[in-house]
């Protein structure tokens, strides 16, 4: 959990992961949900490097402030490469101190992020079907990455109504077998 500062200096809290898999491994991080407390300014970064035969399943979610209280901010930045070659390269921010952060264009204030990323050299790029998906509480998409993988992200009002739009999301990608039950889900 991301907390305010103690004091009159503002300080940022910063966990910063590197991961490299090789041929023929496999990564599943399915860390639990970050907590950006109120006041708090946290900076969570991943850097994944992957051989050209790696799998991964990558999940980061977090949540805006605790029950009944304003929002801190949060900014996920994610490095994945496979082959020396960049996947994806996207940094988010979101709460006050994020620009842009409650424009319906950008966020619209939304209080949960989930954010899932597959990637599985048995199957052929492009064959992840992009796609969109909605409740009245999160919204939610799926983008192919230009190679062979995925990645499902959602926003919205608590982290259960993003978990069910990503829910949705994964039951329409015909998501590799390795990959085990729905990461979407606690």
């Amino acid at each position: 959990m991301a907390r305010r500062a103690q004091g009159p200096v503002p300080v940022r809290s910063e966990l910063t992961v590197g991961a490299s898999v090789e041929d023929g491994a496999t990564l599943r991080w399915l860390a639990e949900p970050g907590v950006a407390a109120a006041g708090s300014d946290h900076r969570s970064g991943a850097r994944i490097g992957l051989s050209a035969r790696a799998r991964l399943l990558w999940r980061e979610e977090f949540v805006l402030g605790r029950h009944g209280e304003e929002p801190g901010t949060w900014t996920s930045a994610v490095r994945l490469e496979r082959g020396g070659v960049p996947l994806l390269v996207a940094e988010l921010g979101a709460g006050p101190a994020a620009a842009g952060w409650a424009s319906r264009a950008v966020g619209g204030g939304a209080r949960a992020v989930s954010a899932v990323i597959v990637v599985d050299p048995d199957r052929p790029a492009g064959t992840w079907a992009p796609g969109r998906a909605s409740t009245g509480r999160a919204r939610g998409a799926a983008l192919g990455l230009p190679g062979p993988g995925v990645q499902l992200l959602a926003w919205g009002e608590t982290l259960g109504a993003c978990r069910e739009v990503l829910a949705r999301l994964w039951a329409v990608l015909d998501p590799p077998a390795w990959a085990g039950p729905d990461p979407t889900s606690a």
